[in-house]
């Protein structure tokens, strides 16, 4: 371990914290510091799954998983459907 999740550690135990909590911080504070350090979250992964969830939720379930994944593609593929105009 390093000094600072020592640190946090030992700050953690003298604020009375449940001991789960300090288990916790130490069982993921590798992962903690790089989401802080890099800025890396999941919330573009979150996104994505809220809006297929959106679509599940319109078509009230699919009977056929290639259906489904077809709308997924449909929706999010970035598929230009509009035809192309004329340059002059």
């Amino acid at each position: 371990m390093t000094k600072n999740s020592t640190k946090i550690l030992n700050f953690s135990v003298q604020k009375r914290e449940p001991p789960h909590l300090a288990r916790s911080l130490k069982r993921l504070f590798y992962g903690i510091m790089n989401s802080i350090m890099l800025g890396i979250d999941n919330g573009m992964a979150e996104s994505m799954n809220s809006k297929i969830q959106k679509v599940k939720k319109m078509a009230c379930g699919f009977r056929n998983a290639g259906r489904f994944r077809n709308a997924i593609m449909f929706h999010f593929g970035g598929l230009d459907l509009y035809p192309a105009l004329p340059t002059r």
